[in-house]
């Protein structure tokens, strides 16, 4: 939400007034009002695809990378066998026009840009590649991935942290 804030301008949809972050977020779309509702859930699988997607972007999943797609799959309001089935599909190609099908407004194809950030160190000209790819497709503006790339890279445990 910071990154679009900022490649918004700095306005909050509220005006001039100020309010929290997490008000702000859940005002611009990034943040549904019940984090158990059935659009979360959605993005929230759609966000852990993507994930897992842009880890396997150079062919191998490495250990961080892992660790950051568990710790999401935690996150999200499923019992076990949601989970393991979820995990399951680590083993599954993950089709790139599914990710950007999903992508239903601007915000949310931020939210999956940024979801492919976070979950990868990106180290290899395949996943540099891939990044560029899902950009393209899912038609983010240049100064956009920037301020996304510059948000995960310059506070990426942060990022992680608050998803």
């Amino acid at each position: 939400w910071m990154a679009w804030n900022r490649y918004r301008g700095g306005s909050t949809p509220a005006g001039d007034a100020p309010i929290d972050a997490v008000t702000a977020a859940r005002q611009a779309g990034f943040l549904p009002e019940r984090v158990d509702s059935p659009p979360a859930q959605e993005l929230g699988l759609t966000l852990i695809r993507t994930m897992i997607a842009a880890a396997r972007a150079d062919g191998k999943l490495e250990g961080r990378e892992g660790e950051a797609i568990f710790q999401a799959v935690d996150r999200l309001a499923l019992d076990a066998g949601e989970k393991a089935l979820l995990l399951e599909e680590l083993a599954r190609p993950v089709d790139i026009d599914t990710l950007v099908a999903a992508a239903q407004t601007p915000e949310m194809a931020a939210e999956i840009y940024a979801a492919a950030l976070l979950a990868i160190e990106v180290d290899t000209p395949a996943e540099r590649a891939w990044l560029a790819m899902l950009a393209a497709r899912l038609d983010l503006a240049a100064p956009l991935v920037a301020q996304l790339e510059a948000r995960t890279q310059s506070e990426p445990e942060a990022a992680r942290a608050t998803g």
